[in-house]
């Protein structure tokens, strides 16, 4: 029991103690690595997109506390930040290179296709859509305070776009093993980020990873054929974007600290 004068101290942002990768976090890790050394070796800008990655795993290998409910709405969100700034970096990134996609939208046939793509993402990880919308699964969730849920809310939508500029461009032109090896690479890389991040325990259930394997082949799929990032930009958008609506519903002014 507390007693008075007493106060409750929230946990710090990093566990030093556990700074360690353990054996799956190294894999995946390693596999960030590779993809890196492949984007280096790809046209401009390549080496700049390379360096990125380098900088991402380096911000999401950081023994950033779990569980991350008990930490203050400031330190999650000062992850929540670190760990987009990569991605939105990438995003600037591409565009200022100017390629040639970047002003130019592919056929509307493209985007459709996109979200029916991303609907089917939504399918197979088992959200239950009319559940969603009327609440129920966000009554079973329990209340989430406002901040920390517009953390997840955040998440969801920036890394939809970043991942995808950081993932996904080296897809967008080029042709040859080289080409193809690293949209190969791309794509594992992008399922090995969400086994970095410590808590990331989670993303091994079957049903995440095939979520996220799919993912990964059918991203990777429109950009090639489309020649553009934007429909799989749009398919990412809405596979993320129960998350992000439930992180919302979730979100009320009494939830508990």
């Amino acid at each position: 029991m507390t007693t008075q004068g007493e106060r409750t101290r929230a946990p710090s942002t990093f566990d030093v103690g556990r700074r360690r990768l353990d054996a799956r976090r190294a894999w995946a890790a390693g596999c960030l690595l590779v993809f890196a050394a492949a984007l280096a070796a790809r046209p401009a800008p390549g080496r700049i997109l390379a360096l990125l990655v380098l900088l991402d795993l380096v911000v999401v290998c950081l023994p950033w506390r779990v569980p991350r409910a008990g930490r203050t709405a400031g330190s999650l969100w000062a992850e929540t930040v670190t760990y987009q700034a990569v991605p939105i970096t990438a995003v600037v990134v591409v565009l200022v290179s100017d390629p040639p996609w970047a002003g130019a939208l592919p056929a509307p046939g493209w985007f459709a296709l996109a979200a029916v793509g991303g609907l089917g993402l939504v399918r197979l990880s088992g959200v239950r859509l009319r559940l969603l919308l009327r609440g129920d699964l966000a009554w079973l969730a329990g209340p989430e305070q406002p901040l920390h849920a517009a953390a997840i809310a955040w998440t969801a939508v920036v890394a939809a776009v970043g991942e995808e500029f950081l993932f996904r461009s080296v897809a967008t032109s080029g042709r040859g093993a080289g080409w193809a090896l690293a949209c190969v690479l791309a794509a594992v890389a992008f399922v090995a980020r969400h086994h970095v991040p410590r808590g990331a325990d989670a993303c091994t259930r079957r049903t995440d990873l095939a979520v996220q394997v799919v993912a990964a082949v059918l991203l990777l799929g429109l950009t090639v054929a489309s020649g553009s990032l934007y429909p799989a930009v749009l398919c990412h958008l809405l596979a993320n974007t129960p998350t992000a609506v439930l992180a919302v519903q979730r979100a009320t002014p009494g939830a508990s600290s």
